[in-house]
């Protein structure tokens, strides 16, 4: 069970990120968690909602859609996460359909 749930603000630091990261200077994970995955381990979670009903993702069928805004928001975050943090970072990912 967590300890303690926050919004975390993420280091500044990007050095040695990929180009796909999110290098901004006030990044902002939706949950910061210590305890959630292991005892006094730091976890971050961010929270994706798309509508699989907009006009762009209409050609694709759901399980990709999902599998796909996972894959952003990991390439986004997760690197610096666990480099810089030190920690554990989770994408969360809904629709507004359910699921």
């Amino acid at each position: 069970y967590p300890r303690r749930v926050r919004e975390a603000v993420v280091s500044t630091q990007s050095t040695g990120l990929p180009v796909s990261a999110n290098h901004a200077t006030d990044v902002r994970m939706d949950v910061f968690c210590i305890g959630l995955w292991g005892k006094l381990q730091k976890s971050y979670i961010d929270v994706r909602i798309f509508h699989p009903g907009a006009p762009s993702y209409l050609p694709k069928a759901i399980k990709p859609l999902y599998r796909e805004q996972e894959a952003q928001k990991k390439r986004a975050y997760a690197r610096r996460v666990i480099e810089i943090e030190k920690g554990s970072f989770s994408p969360f990912v809904l629709s507004t359909t359910g699921g």
